[in-house]
């Protein structure tokens, strides 16, 4: 045999430098998220886990995570006034972050320990200093600006309550009450509630005492009538009995919006209502209701662990929220959605985390209350008050009630206002987070869900009766339930979109392709984003709203640490990420590099999803005509794989059922021409129907990936599927049969059948486990190209099929192959067929259409090649071993035996030269040589966990690697890698600086002549005087700013989304760090050349204004001789 000349298509890239693995996006999240803070003001979401710090997120484009780890993160909390970050830690240390730093990421200023257990953590806007409760029942603080602990402290003040009183603690000897939370009034600075175990506290600050106690005790009931107004006549259970036990510890409590009311959570479920003016007894003492069934149910209740009592704009308000702007018709803020103009009248919303009975559904509870009431004048008078105290009660009657449902138990919520970070951050919130956990799940034990806020009013009609007025226990201890019923079927709460960074529970990837799309099936792709997405998400409408966080902007950076440029990904090729998720749905997402340099600043999300893409297979599982196929399967229903033909744009879903979906992107307005598939009969229990048609299916509302039809050929599981850009999709099963849908022609081929083979009774078939779609030769036949479809076996054992469109204008399926030939290589993981001149050998329409045929309504564009010297090589891997062969039955002429167990491999295309990549179960990269199989280079993978995750690479160098499992040292599920570090942009520059002023804190209601003036006095204290009062008058000088360095990019007024026009004059703006420097330096030339100008300009004038003065005074000596 002569030997074939062989050429070296590695030569560039057996230079070491030319290999350079990096890590540039890392997708999800996994782990304990311990803590959410919100920044309102800026827009600006913070969440902590117990693996490591914080993860800093703002517009779509701007986020950032902490460099530090392995600091077990327990509480957070932000202070809108410096733009600091702290968390209490399991240590009982503080830790304070800046987010100002140039870098983007939280840089840590200062850490200070804290030598008690801490509770919780407030902040105001206003003022500098965070009050922090301890587990002994003090209340420390602390400077924020001077970094150091103020020297005003708290004392258990419920401890000197009980002591005054002369009560015994029922708890053990020795142990002290416990402060469980603070809040910082919003109107006036100068009071705090403090929520300890027996009550709640009001305390004066600059006077060091407490105004007011609020405490529930065990009553001895007197009933008391007292009149509301004509006709209407309520009774009052009025305290007579002062026997001071705690009926239940308090978790948390909320104020209303008006400082009037709050509320208090308890923890044997119940709620206690109380007006700040009358500490003497509680306005209602309420528990939720039961969901769907009687109320009268008994049952223990969960603790109230978290309230928030929300108010939303006024009309007038609301009028510029509609269009998007603030009240100032400048600042743009998140347009006015959804039901938030049902509450534009004064209605209110308690949202109320727990208090649910013990077989109720997961999730949480919100409750709708009608304009609360507000007296006119002052209620010296006992009837007045009397009054007012009936008209509080009443309005507390609730409109409605909510319940956002989630699948696992809710730990902890956060309320993401629209903009204001007054009111605990609570005012007009606009969306709202849950996080919740996964029992017994390790890896992925937080689940992060966003939903839009605040659900409508839901309208009670008259079945409900008059509301129940008796608010106070029983003798027996018992709380009245709410006189409202949750809507059945509880309606679900729109979801919002988070970032990717982000990415939990049902959002988390199971498994996702990296796939290159050429530039005109791309511009389809996303031509529906770009004129109507795209605008669609920026102004929060459905379905592309995504979670408003608006803080910071980022821009390109475009400067590698070694001082090199890199380069520019504006002419790269697109790269499209397909990924399935636990919800049985199917994304599509923007991975093209073009997104990290498009504008300054940057406009888009890297990942960019596509959400009018998206499948949802569970629509599919869910229709009755289909009830027979799946219902055969033995457990649950999940997404096996994905394929997508990047040029016909077909996309194959695998079940783990031995069932393939397959889906065609038709674009809006398109004729959906599915072929025959669309008259085959609906006959399930067919034996010879495994073609069912779904086009029937599909709503063609715009462009999007419509059902085509429903492979069933019911052979087992599926262990290969290869598709083709001509039409051709390949499926191999477990039994060891080979199935060919053709959607050319619409029909199936079985190229290899189980039923004329021994193997068919074997209890362990020979399975394939290699598909590939090659157009090129074989050895032992003619020297003329074909389509063809190689198929391997477990064994080793592999077969050729060849394609041919016969005189009639059918194509043909046939063995090329008498007998399988062996390779040798079991075990079998992946191939390759490329050309003699290292072209891809792929089958694509316009080689299709080359090939010779035998239709004579059909001519070939050209011969195929007939040079001996012409040779396509076929290489064929496993996890021990690889082999090259010529024309797939040739002979071989390489071999090679890996170092290590190898789980995936891949063949990378660079500056036209390739090579072969395998990646062993250890991280470990091993470059080869093509077709000689030389190894040229070892180099460790990016960071990640000890062992491998499922790799998808897009044969350029990029990859996209999920972990099915992630293991405790790494929390993130996905990352997206490259072996070539140079040829990928930098990670965006990211700035979360806001320059605007923050809103006027809000007045107390005595300013304007209240009622309550009495209760506050008419003194009013600013943030500066809190300060001074708390830190003394030795406090420390500030801490010294450093300026930023002059690399730093320009950032958008306000940290808010640039608008097209704004983002179109950006982009005429210099492209790049390195031009913005070099003009930088030139404009600071001709400064220093002015002022030296300058300088010489002042010193002559200098010189001559001293030789004036000295002439005068020697005239002026002159003078005074003479006079």
């Amino acid at each position: 045999m002569t030997r074939i000349p062989l050429l070296d298509f590695s030569s560039t890239l057996r230079d070491e430098d030319a290999w350079t693995a990096s890590t540039f996006r890392r997708l999800g999240i996994c782990g304990n998220i311990t803590a959410l803070a919100v920044e309102p003001f800026s827009g600006l979401l913070a969440l902590g886990r117990i693996e490591d710090l914080c993860t800093c997120l703002g517009v779509c484009r701007s986020h950032s995570n902490s460099p530090y780890r392995g600091l077990h993160t327990e509480g957070f909390v932000s202070s809108t006034l410096s733009n600091l970050l702290e968390s209490g830690r399991r240590r009982d240390n503080l830790h304070i972050y800046d987010l100002k730093d140039d870098s983007g990421k939280p840089l840590r200023v200062h850490s200070h320990q804290i030598s008690k257990p801490v509770n919780a953590i407030a902040v105001s806007p206003s003022h500098a200093h965070a009050f922090i409760a301890l587990n002994n029942g003090q209340c420390i603080t602390f400077d924020l600006d001077r970094h150091c602990l103020s020297p005003y402290t708290l004392p258990n003040v419920w401890a000197q309550h009980e002591d005054r009183n002369g009560i015994f603690r029922a708890r053990s000897v020795g142990a002290e009450p416990v402060l469980t939370d603070i809040v910082v009034h919003p109107r006036d600075l100068n009071l705090l509630l403090l929520a300890f175990e027996g009550g709640v506290v009001l305390w004066d600050i600059t006077k060091r005492e407490a105004c007011r106690i609020y405490e529930l005790k065990k009553m001895t009931q007197s009933i008391k009538e007292v009149d509301v107004g004509p006709g209407s006549r309520c009774l009052l259970k009025i305290n007579a009995d002062n026997r001071s036990t705690p009926l239940s510890h308090v978790q948390s409590h909320a104020l209303l919006y008006t400082l009037l009311i709050f509320a208090a959570g308890h923890l044997d479920g119940a709620m206690s209502f109380w007006s700040l003016e009358d500490p003497g007894s509680p306005l209602a003492v309420r528990t939720l209701p039961a969901i769907g069934r009687d109320q009268s149910i008994v049952e223990p209740r969960e603790p109230i662990f978290k309230l928030a009592w929300s108010s939303f704009p006024p009309l007038d308000e609301c009028e510029h929220l509609l269009i998007g702007r603030a009240p100032d018709n400048v600042t743009a803020l998140p347009r006015l959605l959804g039901p938030t103009l049902d509450y534009a009248s004064g209605e209110t919303v308690l949202t109320v985390l727990g208090g649910t009975l013990a077989s109720d559904p997961n999730g949480v509870s919100i409750l709708q209350f009608p304009v609360p009431h507000t007296p006119d004048g002052p209620n010296a008078a006992p009837e007045q008050a009397g009054l007012n105290r009936a008209l509080f009660i009443e309005s507390l009657t609730p409109l409605g009630i909510t319940h956002y449902e989630s699948r696992v138990p809710v730990q902890d919520i956060l309320l993401l206002p629209r903009e204001s970070p007054h009111f605990a951050a609570a005012r007009d919130p606009i969306a709202v987070l849950l996080l919740s956990k996964r029992p017994g799940d390790r890896a992925l034990s937080s689940v992060l869900e966003a939903m839009e806020f605040p659900p409508p009013i839901e309208s009670l009609g008259s079945s409900m009766g008059p509301p129940n007025l008796n608010y106070l226990p029983s003798d027996q201890h018992t709380a009245t339930a709410f006189n409202v019923r949750y809507p059945m079927p509880s309606p679900s709460a729109p979801r919002l979109r988070l970032p990717s960074i982000i990415w939990t529970g049902r959002d988390n990837i199971c498994g996702a392709i990296f796939v290159v799309v050429g530039k005109g099936n791309f511009s389809r792709l996303i031509r529906h984003w770009v004129e109507h997405g795209a605008q669609e998400e920026e102004e929060g409408l459905r379905p592309f709203r995504r979670v408003p966080l608006r803080a910071g902007s980022a821009f390109p950076d475009t400067e590698r640490k070694d001082g090199m440029p890199s380069r520019m990904g504006r002419l790269d090729i697109h790269h499209i990420m397909v990924s399935h998720h636990h919800d049985l749905t199917v994304w599509f997402s923007d991975m093209s590099p073009q997104l990290l340099t498009s504008s300054s600043p940057l406009r888009f999300e890297y990942p960019q999803p596509l959400p009018h893409l998206t499948i949802n297979i569970g629509s599919i599982l869910r229709e009755p005509t289909l009830g027979s196929i799946f219902s055969r399967a033995l457990g649950v229903i999940t997404i096996q794989s994905l394929h997508l033909a990047t040029d016909s744009l077909e996309c194959l879903i695998v079940l783990n059922v031995g069932v393939v979906l397959v889906f065609r992107f038709v674009e809006e307005g398109g004729k959906r021409d599915l072929g025959i598939f669309g008259d085959i009969s609906l006959d399930l229990d067919g034996p010879q129907n495994i073609v069912v048609p779904l086009s029937d299916l599909g709503q063609g509302l715009h462009d999007a990936f419509q059902p085509v039809c429903l492979i069933d050929a019911r052979r087992g599981l599926i262990t290969r599927l290869a598709t083709s850009d001509v039409g051709f999709h390949a499926v191999a099963y477990a039994d060891g049969s080979l199935t060919i849908l053709d959607m050319r022609d619409c029909r199936v081929m079985f190229p290899l059948d189980v039923e004329d083979k021994k193997a068919k009774k074997a209890a362990n078939p020979d399975v394939v486990r290699v598909l590939e779609w090659t157009v090129s030769r074989i050895g032992n036949g003619p020297d003329i190209a074909a389509l063809r479809l190689i198929a391997v076996h477990d064994s080793g054992a592999a077969r050729v099929f060849n394609l041919k469109l016969d005189s009639k204008g059918i194509w043909n399926i046939h063995s090329a192959t008498k007998n399988p030939f062996k390779t040798s290589v079991s075990h079998p993981i992946t191939s390759f067929v490329i050309n003699p001149d290292g072209s891809d050998t792929k089958p694509t329409p316009e080689v299709l259409q080359a090939l010779p045929t035998e239709d004579p309504r059909r001519t070939s564009l050209s011969k195929a090649p007939t040079s001996p010297n012409l040779r396509s090589l076929w290489i064929l891997a496993s996890s021990k071993e690889c082999r090259c062969f010529v024309d797939v039955t040739g002979e071989r002429v390489a071999r090679v035996d890996w170092t290590s167990p190898v789980k995936h491999v891949e063949m990378v295309l660079r500056t036209g030269r390739r090579a072969i990549v395998a990646f062993t179960e250890t991280r470990n990269a091993l470059v080869y040589s093509v077709p000689l199989l030389e190894l040229l280079h070892t180099f460790r993978l990016p960071d990640g966990p000890s062992r491998l995750g499922e790799v998808s690479g897009d044969g350029l160098g990029d990859y996209i690697e999920v972990f099915s499992a992630p293991a405790a040292d790494y929390p993130y599920p996905v990352t997206v890698s490259t072996l070539f570090e140079g040829r990928r942009p930098l990670p965006p520059l990211v700035r979360f600086e806001d320059v605007r002023p923050l809103p006027l804190q809000p007045v107390p209601l005595s300013v304007e002549g209240s009622y309550t003036s009495w209760i506050w006095g008419p003194k009013v204290f600013s943030g500066k005087e809190i300060d001074a009062s708390l830190a003394g008058p030795d406090r420390p000088l500030p801490k010294v700013a450093q300026a930023p360095p002059t690399s730093a990019p320009p950032t958008s007024t306000g940290g808010i989304s640039a608008g097209p026009s704004k983002a179109a004059s950006n982009m005429s703006y210099a492209s790049d760090l390195y031009s913005r420097l070099t003009n930088a330096v030139t404009q600071r030339g001709e400064m220093l050349g002015g002022l030296e100008d300058s300088f010489q300009s002042l010193g002559d004038s200098t010189k001559d204004l001293a030789g004036e003065a000295k002439r005068l005074a020697r005239n002026n000596g002159a003078k005074r001789f003479f006079f």
